[in-house]
């Protein structure tokens, strides 16, 4: 396991995410910034489909919520 771990450490591609290479000293931020957003998204709709079931809109039809699922 250390040692896919340690390959994955010293791939390009994580060289590319800590910024180590010429020109890419805003990926790191950027990427951050995209994982807080879908963070969000997620975390959000997760809550209203959970708060609808628990009948805070009673009004809203939970089956188009449940169409939701699948994204989330």
């Amino acid at each position: 396991m250390d040692s896919l771990l340690a390959f994955f450490e010293h791939s390009t591609f994580a060289t590319w995410i800590r910024g180590e290479l010429a020109g890419s000293a805003l990926v790191f931020p950027v990427v951050v910034t995209l994982h807080t957003i879908g963070m969000g998204f997620v975390a959000g709709g997760s809550a209203a489909i959970n708060l609808r079931i628990l009948g805070v809109a009673p009004k809203l039809p939970l089956k188009l919520m449940g169409r939701f699922l699948p994204l989330l």
